[in-house]
C-alpha cells in the first residue's frame, strides 16, 4: 500500500498542476496555451476551428468582420474611411455611440474594463446577430448593428443570454 501511494505521488509530481489536456488534439498543454473562453481546448485548436468556420460560413465571416471593424473604430475613436462606413451602419458617429453606451453603463462599467473576461463587460446586440437571415443584405446589417440595438452587458450576463430572441419582440 505504501509503495502504491509513493508511486501516485511520483506520478503527480511528474505532471505539474499548471498543465491540462486539450479535448480536440489530446495534447498536454500549459494553461497559458489554453483558450480563455474554453479551458478544455488549446488556443491553436480554437484558432483552427475559427479559420475553418470563417472559410465555410459566409454569415459567420460577415458577422465577425463587422464586429471587428466596429470594435476597432470604438477603440481608436478617430475618423477614417472605415470609421465613416461604420458610422453609416450604426446610425451615428463613433463618439455618439460611446456616449450612448456610457448612458447605459451599469455601476462599475468603464471603458477600461471593456473586454472578454468574466469581470468585464461586452457590447451586446439586443436582437442577436444570429436572428437576422442575411447580414449580406445592407438593410438587415444596418438594423443589426444600429446603435439602438447595442447595449453594454457584463460578460456572464451576455453569455447566458446567448443568441436567444423572441421574434414577437420589437426593437
Amino acid at each position: 500500500m505504501k509503495q502504491r501511494r509513493a508511486g501516485i505521488k511520483r506520478k503527480q509530481a511528474d505532471q505539474p498542476e499548471d498543465k491540462t489536456t486539450c479535448r480536440t488534439c489530446s495534447e498536454e498543454k500549459m494553461l497559458d496555451q489554453m483558450s480563455s473562453g474554453s479551458s478544455s481546448r488549446c488556443k491553436a485548436c480554437v484558432a483552427d476551428y475559427m479559420k475553418r468556420r470563417l472559410a465555410l460560413d459566409v454569415h459567420t465571416r460577415i458577422r465577425s468582420g463587422l464586429r471587428c471593424r466596429h470594435w476597432y473604430a470604438l477603440k481608436r475613436a478617430k475618423t477614417s474611411l472605415v470609421d465613416r462606413r461604420t458610422e453609416e451602419e450604426i446610425g451615428c458617429s463613433i463618439q455618439e455611440l460611446r456616449e450612448h453606451l456610457e448612458r447605459l453603463f451599469k455601476p462599475g462599467m468603464t471603458w477600461s474594463n471593456w473586454g472578454r473576461l468574466p469581470d468585464q463587460w461586452e457590447i451586446d446586440h439586443i436582437r442577436p446577430c444570429r436572428s437576422f437571415d442575411d447580414l449580406g443584405d445592407p438593410d438587415q446589417r444596418r438594423q443589426c448593428f444600429h446603435y439602438t440595438n447595442l447595449q453594454p452587458l457584463w460578460m456572464p450576463e451576455n453569455r447566458s443570454k446567448s443568441y436567444l430572441w423572441d421574434a414577437d419582440n420589437s426593437m
